[in-house]
């Protein structure tokens, strides 16, 4: 009798055990180890609908369900309220001692992550120096004359009809300020919870292709180019911190001539580079990986309430790195335009090119 009792009681307890579970889960939160969409190569690879967090050792990992609501419906058709450009300088606004300051490294994907083949509106921005460069590109292939770099030539002709590729960063850190570094180019989309503390952004970029998005206006933005002339006399080559996941370079790291070798040195010289701009950011508030789509700044809501409402550009300021074009439009729209743009150039470079005797 009381062993009965005791496994209706034990049944009971395991019942409300198991609806509890499903009461906190949400129809569309997977169940799958994000972690297992980390993967281990030179510079993590996190695959789409995941988010990484600064880690000890490895970049936590969260499904992107579990920040932000509103995921099935985004609306891309709606633009931003404005595009205002921010020229870059060589001179940034040093935060000050207090507050949390976080690095936050790594290439985006081409895709957005709930679509296997996207066609939303993004932003477009490129100077007039690229697209006379793309045209002389085009002039010398169709005359024959050979150049250095072709892979490079056909990535500069690109980038002008391209949209840059966009990066989420969640923040939900409140406890502090939060000033936040951001290195590479691409578009990055911020969204916070209402009460985030964010004191700046600085971000570093290796082209002009570089915006902000989602930043309240009274926080200040700041970039830093390669290619831009304003700064690129003061430039330092972004490096990715070689860490764990760099397992074949590793191996070979006796080896003064590996890979892994050559590229700390160049780690520590930009370490140096943010530590002088903006003072120290400590080894466990960096996110250093190869390829991703989105970044977290702080713990992961616990509740369905608790998530953050995405947006993707509605309602939103992008602030971008000055150029002469920047637009917002639909994929095929950026490149006609961008493709025109680029038409003018060749057409005045096949004018020049005839009076001389030269044209293709």
């Amino acid at each position: 009798m009381t062993s009965l009792r005791a496994n209706t009681i034990l049944s009971v307890v395991l019942s409300m055990a198991v609806m509890a579970g499903c009461a906190k889960a949400e129809p569309d939160l997977p169940t799958f180890d994000p972690l297992d969409k980390v993967q281990a190569s030179e510079g993590w690879k996190v695959g789409r609908n995941i988010a990484v967090s600064p880690g000890e050792k490895t970049p936590r990992a969260h499904h992107v369900q579990a920040i932000a609501s509103g995921l099935h419906d985004v609306d891309f058709e709606t633009p931003p309220t404005a595009l205002v450009p921010v020229a870059p300088s060589c001179t940034v606004s040093h935060p000050g001692m207090g507050g949390g300051k976080y690095m936050l490294l790594g290439k985006g994907w081409a895709k957005f992550y709930l679509m296997e083949s996207p066609d939303f509106p993004g932003i477009q921005a490129f100077n007039n120096s690229a697209a006379n460069e793309a045209a002389k590109i085009r002039i010398d292939k169709e005359l024959g004359n050979k150049r250095k770099n072709s892979f490079q030539d056909s990535l500069k002709v690109n980038s002008i009809t391209s949209n840059m590729n966009m990066q989420d960063v969640f923040i939900t850190e409140t406890d502090k300020s939060v000033f936040v570094v951001l290195a590479g180019e691409g578009l990055y989309n911020f969204n916070m919870k209402p009460d985030v503390k964010l004191s700046g952004v600085l971000v570093y970029s290796n082209t002009d292709r570089a915006a902000v998005a989602g930043v309240p206006d009274h926080v200040n933005v700041e970039f830093v180019s390669k290619t831009h002339p304003a700064t690129k006399s003061c430039w330092t080559r972004i490096q990715a911190r070689p860490d764990a996941s760099w397992r074949e370079a590793k191996s070979r790291a006796r080896d003064r001539n590996s890979r892994y070798s050559a590229l700390k040195p160049h780690w520590k010289k930009f370490q140096s580079r943010v530590r002088k701009d903006i003072g120290l950011v400590p080894d466990e508030n960096v996110v250093s990986v190869n390829r991703t789509d989105h970044f977290l700044i702080g713990p992961p809501p616990v509740t369905y309430e608790g998530r953050i409402p995405y947006v993707a550009f509605g309602g939103k300021t992008i602030r971008y790195m000055t150029a002469d074009h920047a637009r917002f439009g639909s994929p095929d729209d950026n490149a006609a335009y961008g493709q025109s743009v680029l038409d003018q150039y060749y057409a005045a470079h096949l004018k020049a090119g005839q009076k001389t005797g030269l044209q293709p």
